[in-house]
């Protein structure tokens, strides 16, 4: 995903605004510095390539 660059003078949609300024606060609130996942776990990959090996 892009990033979105607004100004002052941007005609940005006002509910993308919105949108970008909860998630920031969102963001910010749980901890910007927190560790982040994603992807499976060594354990749920072999969990699953057993099961595709099935």
């Amino acid at each position: 995903m892009g990033h979105v660059k607004l100004s002052p003078n941007s005609a940005a949609d006002p509910s993308l605004q919105n949108t970008l300024q909860d998630v920031l606060a969102d963001e910010r609130a749980r901890g910007l510095g927190r560790e982040r996942r994603s992807g499976l776990t060594l354990q749920e990959q072999r969990v699953l390539l057993d099961e595709i090996d099935a």
